[in-house]
């Protein structure tokens, strides 16, 4: 239930299955995290799954929700709801779901379940996460729909923009990365990720005023996983009769 009075907001439902028996709960940030074209890491209500632990938990159910005002403003769409915060309350989400684990382990005890701690060797906690998050534009009238586990590289290695950027003035090379580069994040040998496709779109501008120039797009794939990225003459190089 969305318990603001003015503005409406966004509710996440995470059911997650940890394959680590052992240790205290896990944060928010180890399960889901975003990170930047600089690989600096950041958590918002809509982060996707960590890449640096996709191998320690699998999401069972992710639901994404729009959360009325429960200010109800006669003649205004965006706080239709009521008080009551009953089962049919416009604000309320009621949860029923049911899913098939298919087989996943766990381990039991005679003793009452807990948290799963190194001591007392309980089983692996199934986590429910809530993220809540406040808009800052109006949401559509009140839906539900469900986020599938996914995970979407959209990592571009791009300081002004990850959207567009600019080669005026001695910047010829400019080199977008899959997977994010940084301190601590680029030693990916052990994580890796198939890539399906690539999408360019855009322009590309003369912006001389005098002569034409030429242009040049190059679309490269590196096969080393790790370290900063290259250089131009690192991939590309011309040498004269003299080998310079």
């Amino acid at each position: 239930i969305n318990l603001a009075t003015a503005l409406q907001t966004y509710g996440r439902l995470l059911v997650i299955y940890d394959k680590q028996p052992n240790g205290a709960l896990p944060t928010y940030a180890t399960v889901m995290q975003t990170r930047n074209s600089a690989g600096t890491a950041s958590n918002t209500a809509f982060s996707d799954p960590n890449f640096d632990n996709k191998e320690r938990f699998t999401i069972l159910r992710d639901i994404t929700m729009v959360l009325p005002s429960v200010t109800n403003t006669a003649g205004v769409l965006t706080n239709i709801g009521f008080d009551q915060q009953s089962k049919n309350d416009i604000n309320a989400f009621n949860i029923d779901i049911y899913i098939k684990l298919k087989g996943l382990h766990t381990a039991y005890t005679g003793a009452t379940a807990g948290i799963a701690d190194i001591s007392t060797g309980k089983p692996p906690a199934k986590k429910q996460q809530q993220k809540r998050k406040r808009p800052t534009q109006f949401a559509p009238v009140p839906q539900i729909y469900r986020r599938g586990p996914r995970m979407e590289i959209k990592y571009c290695d791009i300081a002004a923009s990850d959207d567009n950027f600019n080669l005026v003035g001695g910047t010829p090379w400019v080199l977008l990365n899959g997977v994010v580069q940084g301190a601590g994040n680029n030693q990916r040998i052990g994580n890796k990720i198939s890539m399906k496709a690539l999408r360019m779109k855009g322009q590309i501008i003369n912006l001389a005023t005098a002569l034409q120039t030429y242009g040049r797009l190059l679309v490269i794939y590196d096969k080393q996983p790790n370290g900063a990225l290259p250089t131009y003459a690192t991939v590309m190089q011309t040498r004269n009769s003299a080998g310079t």
